[in-house]
């Protein structure tokens, strides 16, 4: 599979392109980045031809030899790209979350379906080894069926953007959509995973800047927490930037399982640790030996995009599951900004279904005009 990479911030360059270049079967052809220092070290990196890389999407998109994209730019750009990109026949990985509002991921969904192309969320955290062995014990029965999944996050790294375009892009609501929540959407579709892959249908949260962290020059919050409610069970989310605890907790109809990172920190910031399991109160023996060797799940992620071309299969994470995960969070910053429960799907007659964050704020999305690259559609 032949791909173009549209955005060359700090996830393309440390993450995705090594675990491209692992996968022998997937070769990086192009790039776009509007930022002419970023761009080139992307091109060195990637060991491009200058004509392979451009400051605009539109000219990666109209190369025959570009089979899929990778869009990495901030959430507020993606959707014009992704709906251009399946206009001209590519198939799409996305960055999460993948759009500010749900209205645009929803359009993005049906477009991919209407074009007849894959589109895919990098929801890499079902393939980091620690979660996936949880995952495993659940599944086996061993503890019986799960009630109450915790997840802390609670140590968050708050790593910069890219130096040469804006470092502290995540602290713009207008551009990223919110705060650490939004930031580490991972948390919300892992919860609902872990939870026998239940649909959410509730959220109650509350969000805070607090005194004496980047907050004092950032315009979102910098702590989440939140309560998810499943048919059966219920499922919390604990996030914040800082020095916090982390971990993961179940509760199980027939036991309990803890486990832990380094430090008891966050896991994807620490590595594994500590995995306990207990039926009752006997010690349940479980193989755990985490690998690290593909950094954060991104190597399978690709290799599941790229097969799920290949075959025609639908990928791990398909647009849709974006589009419940962008509700659940969105749900999360109205129940926190309503103090009230919020039902999940969101209507789409509420505000923040078409607007996002920004009607919970009394902004507009964005004061910035967001283009749309000119491709003509396919077929």
């Amino acid at each position: 599979m032949r791909v173009g990479i549209i955005g060359c911030g700090n996830v393309s360059l440390n993450l995705h392109l090594p675990a491209i270049a692992a996968e022998p079967n997937i070769h990086v052809v192009a790039a776009a980045d509007p930022t002419p220092a970023r761009l080139e070290l992307f091109r060195q990196r990637a060991g491009l031809d200058a004509d392979a890389c451009s400051p605009d999407a539109a000219d990666v998109l109209a190369r025959p030899d570009v089979e899929a994209v990778l869009v990495a730019t901030p959430p507020r750009y993606r959707p014009p790209i992704v709906l251009a990109a399946l206009a001209a026949g590519k198939h799409v990985l996305s960055e999460k979350p993948i759009a500010l509002t749900p209205a645009e991921g929803w359009e993005m969904a049906r477009a991919a379906r209407s074009f007849d192309r894959r589109l895919a969320m990098v929801h890499n955290y079902y393939f980091m080894p620690d979660l996936a062995a949880v995952k495993r014990v659940l599944d086996s029965g061993a503890i019986g069926e799960p009630y109450l999944v915790i997840l802390n996050l609670l140590s968050v790294e708050d790593r910069p953007g890219a130096a040469e375009y804006r470092p502290i892009w995540r602290h713009d609501a207008s551009m990223g959509g919110g705060g650490v929540l939004m930031d580490i959407l991972h948390a919300v579709y892992v919860v609902a995973w872990l939870s026998s892959s239940q649909p959410i249908r509730a959220v109650s949260a509350a969000v805070d800047r607090r005194i004496g962290t980047l907050s004092d020059v950032s315009e979102v919050e910098d702590v989440a927490l939140c309560r998810f409610e499943f048919d059966k069970g219920f499922g919390l989310v604990n996030l914040a930037w800082g020095d916090g605890p982390g971990g993961v907790e179940v509760m199980a109809s027939e036991g309990r399982l803890l486990l832990f990172y380094r430090s008891f920190g966050t896991g994807a910031f620490e590595p594994p640790e500590q995995l306990h399991v207990f039926r009752g109160k006997e010690r349940v023996p479980v193989e755990f030996q985490p690998d690290r060797t593909t950094p954060l799940g991104m190597q399978p992620i690709w290799r599941d995009f790229a097969e799920s071309v290949e075959r025609g299969r639908e990928p791990i994470a398909p647009a849709e599951q974006g589009c419940a995960t962008l509700e659940a969070v969105l749900g999360a910053y109205a129940s926190a900004s309503r103090k009230r429960t919020v039902a999940l799907p969101l209507d789409a007659s509420d505000p923040v279904y078409y607007r996002g964050i920004a009607a919970l704020r009394g902004t507009e999305p964005g004061a910035e005009e967001v283009s749309v690259p000119n491709v003509e559609p396919v077929g």
